[in-house]
């Protein structure tokens, strides 16, 4: 397929110069716009705007605020182009504005001077005050009994003041331009009036500081308190009433205050002592009326040279005269009385119960001579009852305390020893009944010409009396075989000695028993049983008709003596006779 293809037309000398200069141009074009730029940076660089601001003539840009649509601006800083507002304040001044074109290059508003800005200050003071102070930089004021004022000030910050006898407030306000400030005082305050029914009195008041606030002779009035809680000290001849009272606003508060006094009448016997307060405030010499007393009671001292000082209390009633007495009594016995309590109480009673003697010749019948004198002996019946615990005889040691216990029944120590010592009291007469059996038991023994020979047996009996051992013991010897001769001899109270003889009346017989026994009491109340076999063999004679005729004589028995050599029947005869009296106790103590 054929395509047909136009040939292009040649181009003509201008459109040449056309296509060769058209790059040319439009970088032409932008250099000019470049340099349009440039100039425009540079003009802008140099549009600024230059100001200065006075008040008075004096300087002030410092404290003003400046102010380019509403953005902080100092002078020489650069603006752009087009409408702008200018402003200018100052606490101090009036503001300040203005609208302006701005073009390249400077804008010079020159020097502004401000107005100074005024406003109104409104004080008001009810009550009147004694003064009324208004201190700014510029304007001070100062009023007096004054009920305040209205005044037009310059613009600033104000310190007003009201003072009132007893008060003043002070307080700052900001006055700015074109407007009133009102500052309002008003205290709330009140007066009291005092009065006394004694005189000449004075007075103190007192705030809840306990400051001072006033003082002065009564009756007083005292006005523009200031609302609160109060104390009213008042005193007469160095009697003081104090009182909490409250002021109201604008009321006066009516403070009666009254002093209550009776009278004391002081006695003694002898009389001219002198009567002292317990703080040591001399009152009078005996007989004395002292008037001018609080009601109360409280003891007071009498005082006489050779006595010894006494005490009375006295209660005083309003508008009465009470009386107290007192006996004085000689230092002498004062003297003898403290030394008895000293020495009672270093546990001397023996010099107590001496010194309590010379106080009862002093002043006889004393009661509390008396009764320390009971207290002195009481306790000297303890103090020796613990010497004798201490050396073991805890039996006169129980028999000091019963005799401490009478005197001083309630006495605790006491009563606490005696428990104490009961198990060892009991111990102790078991001790000394058991020593007492073996004594007589000694001399039973030493009064027989054979005892003491022969080895001493015990046997203890607990659940028997002496006497029911003893009627045991006669029964099994006389009725049970072998049986023996019994001799009962009572030696003292609970305590029986007794001889049992087993012979034989056959004359060949070679042998004789003899027994010695005591019956008695040991330790813990047992029933205590002493006893010793003395076994006899016949004097040989080798002539059987003085062995027939001599019979059971004593003279014709001869002891065995352990100590030296004997037979073995000899022997058996010693062991058989223990043995056979051992039984017949065991059987009558069972």
């Amino acid at each position: 397929m054929q395509t047909d293809n136009p040939q292009a037309s040649p181009e003509t000398h201008a459109g040449y110069w056309r296509r060769v200069l058209r790059p040319l141009f439009w970088w032409g074009i932008l250099v000019l716009v470049l340099f349009a730029i440039h100039q425009h940076q540079l003009a802008l660089e140099r549009t600024r705007i230059y100001f200065s601001v006075t008040l008075q003539e004096t300087n002030v840009l410092n404290d003003a605020v400046t102010l380019l649509d509403g953005q902080q601006i100092g002078s020489g800083d650069n603006i752009s182009l087009g409408w702008h507002r200018f402003t200018i304040t100052d606490p101090k001044t009036e503001n300040y504005a203005s609208n302006f074109f701005a073009w390249y290059g400077r804008h010079d508003f020159g020097k502004t001077n401000l107005k100074r800005g005024m406003g109104t200050l409104n004080v008001t003071a009810e009550p009147a005050a004694n003064m009324i102070a208004i201190s700014g930089p510029e304007y001070a004021l100062t009023l007096s009994n004054s009920t305040g004022t209205s005044v037009l000030v310059p613009t600033d910050t104000y310190q007003v003041s009201a003072r009132y006898a007893r008060r003043s407030e002070n307080r700052a306000y900001q006055v700015t331009a074109g407007n009133s400030i009102l500052c309002a005082f008003a205290p709330h305050m009140g007066a009291i009036s005092l009065s006394c029914n004694e005189a000449p009195a004075i007075y103190e008041l007192l705030d809840g500081n306990r400051n001072l606030v006033e003082k002065g002779d009564m009756p007083a009035t005292v006005t523009e308190l200031p609302s609160a809680r109060y104390e009213i000290r008042v005193v007469y001849h160095n009697y003081q009433i104090k009182r909490e009272i409250t002021v109201s606003d604008k009321e006066t508060n009516d403070v009666p205050l009254h002093f209550t006094f009776g009278a004391a009448r002081f006695e003694s016997v002898p009389s001219g002592a002198q009567v002292y307060t317990t703080n040591g405030a001399f009152l009078g010499t005996t007989p004395v009326i002292v008037s001018e007393i609080p009601p109360s009671t409280a003891d007071y001292r009498l005082q006489l040279n050779g006595y010894g000082t006494a005490t009375v209390s006295v209660t005083v009633v309003e508008n009465e005269t009470n009386g107290a007495s007192a006996t004085l009594v000689s230092l002498s016995y004062v003297g003898s009385l403290r030394t008895a309590k000293q020495d009672m109480d270093s546990g001397n009673y023996k010099s107590a119960l001496a010194a309590l003697e010379e106080a009862l010749t002093a002043k006889p019948g004393d009661t509390d001579a008396l009764n320390l004198q009971t207290t002195a002996k009481g306790r000297e019946l303890v103090q020796e009852a613990k010497v004798f615990a201490k050396q073991g005889d805890y039996i006169a040691a129980g028999k000091k305390l019963e005799a401490g216990l009478e005197i001083l029944p309630d006495d605790a120590e006491a009563k606490e020893l005696q428990a104490n010592y009961k198990p060892h009291e009991a111990e102790q007469i078991g001790k000394v009944k058991q020593m007492q059996t073996h004594d007589l038991f000694d001399r039973v023994c030493k009064a027989n010409h054979a005892g003491g020979l022969f080895e001493t047996h015990e046997v203890l009996a607990a659940a028997k009396s002496p006497e029911d051992v003893r009627d045991a013991i006669v029964q099994n010897c006389e009725t049970v075989a072998p049986t023996l001769k019994v001799r009962v001899n009572k030696l003292v109270e609970g305590m029986y000695e007794m001889i049992m003889v087993q012979a034989s009346e056959n004359p060949l017989v070679m042998s004789r028993r003899e027994c010695l026994m005591v019956i008695g009491k040991g330790k813990e109340d047992q029933t205590l049983i002493l006893f010793e076999v003395v076994e006899f063999q016949r004097k040989a004679t080798g002539n059987l008709t003085e062995a027939v005729l001599g019979g059971n004589n004593a003279n014709e028995w001869v002891p065995l003596d352990p100590s030296r050599q004997m037979t073995e029947a000899h022997s058996e005869q010693i062991r058989a006779g223990v043995r056979l009296m051992q039984k017949k106790v065991n059987d009558a103590i069972q």
